[in-house]
């Protein structure tokens, strides 16, 4: 090999190096390029992965909220129902003994009606008798 061609391999490798060199630079910029993306990337995932976990605390405490919320309703209404049920019961045998008393009151009147009554026509019959026999 001529000196001249050890030149021109060299300048030919000169050129192949310096497209390598261009080359792997755009190469590096790019692996950056991705990197900064990823760690972007990164970031708004842990940005989300906080904020998804902020809002399951507060849904599963909401939820907590209206299951304890529910219960209560729940025991109010099943004691307001058995104050009712109880006031129903103790106002039913009010009303029970007060017709008994009512009916028991009436019989006793009508007895003596019918006692009075059957004076009456006694008394009417012995007045008639004694006028028929004048």
């Amino acid at each position: 090999m001529t000196p001249e061609d050890h030149e021109q391999i060299k300048r030919h490798l000169g050129v192949v190096v310096e497209g390598l060199r261009s080359e792997i630079q755009q190469v590096a910029e790019g692996v950056t390029a991705n990197s900064e993306a990823l760690e972007r990337f990164h970031d708004e995932f842990a940005a989300f992965h906080e904020e998804f976990d902020g809002f399951r605390a507060d849904t599963t405490r909401q939820f907590a909220n209206v299951r304890n919320e529910a219960k209560a309703f729940r025991d109010e209404t099943g004691r307001e129902f058995a104050a009712v049920r109880s006031e129903m019961s103790g106002g039913l045998a009010a009303v029970r003994d007060e017709m008994s008393a009512g009916f028991t009151a009436v019989r006793s009147d009508f007895k003596a009606f019918r006692t009075e009554t059957a004076h009456s026509f006694t008394d009417v019959d012995r007045r008639l008798k004694a006028v028929e026999s004048h």
